[in-house]
């Protein structure tokens, strides 16, 4: 099977499509926070540091397992 082939099923289409979905929030998500700390509207300790590298470890996890 040549990679276009592969490249091309809706399940790898999928894990692609839902990777960039998880990255454009999770920018969105640096910005508006960013924002908020630079207008000190927003402060944050270092648990929320912790709960988002946990989320991003299970998140990669899942990515490399679930197939």
């Amino acid at each position: 099977m040549f990679l276009w082939q592969q490249n091309s099923e809706i399940n790898t289409l999928l894990i692609h499509f839902i990777t960039a979905l998880i990255a454009a929030l999770i920018y969105i998500a640096v910005t508006k926070i960013r924002i908020g700390l630079a207008e000190k509207k927003l402060t944050m300790g270092n648990h929320f540091f912790v709960v988002g590298s946990v989320i991003m470890v299970l998140l990669i996890g899942f990515f490399l397992f679930s197939s």
